[in-house]
């Protein structure tokens, strides 16, 4: 089993949203890596998003699940059913505020099955706090999603680097 890159995306100035056009196009697992993501707005929500052609899908359609540790506080779980994302955790404007992750993608080229997103994160968060976050979800439509990208809340991203990966 190995990697094969597809696509990096480096932010350098103040964006909306970063999205992965038409890039996932077989039935294969995807990791999509994100490391040291920070925001202009203090306390946003990081948000994923599936979609088509470029176009992210904003319907209540997200369903997911998962464990937040806190190295200041003990766990939180985390659910959600038909929801306008996948929410992973909440970021604020200091340096150190920055989200990381892995983000596996499955069944995305497949127009008969869910697509779905199982992933491992750490952020210094919107307290300044260390957390890490583990879980997953689908997006309840069997549709094909060759698309992924990563909004904010509100407000812009404005440093991060994303690789998207096949797994081979």
């Amino acid at each position: 089993m190995g990697l094969q890159f597809i696509e990096k995306i480096t932010i350098s100035s103040a964006v909306g949203e970063v999205v992965f056009d038409n890039k996932i196009t077989t039935d294969d697992m995807y990791l999509l890596t994100v490391t040291n993501l920070q925001s202009v707005n203090d306390n946003v929500e990081v948000r994923m998003r599936v979609g088509t052609s470029g176009t992210l899908d904003s319907d209540s359609e997200y369903d997911a699940g998962g464990k937040v540790m806190k190295s200041y506080a003990g766990f939180d779980n985390l659910a959600m059913a038909n929801a306008d994302n996948f929410y992973l955790t909440t970021i604020g404007t200091p340096t150190q505020e920055q989200y990381n992750g892995l983000h596996y993608l499955t069944d995305f080229a497949s127009s008969s099955k869910y697509s779905y997103l199982t992933y491992a994160i750490t952020s210094f968060n919107s307290v300044s706090k260390l957390s890490g976050t583990q879980g997953g979800g689908f997006h309840t439509v069997a549709e094909t999603n060759n698309s992924v990208g990563f909004v904010l809340s509100s407000g812009n991203m404005d440093a991060g680097e994303f690789i998207l990966y096949k797994i081979t």
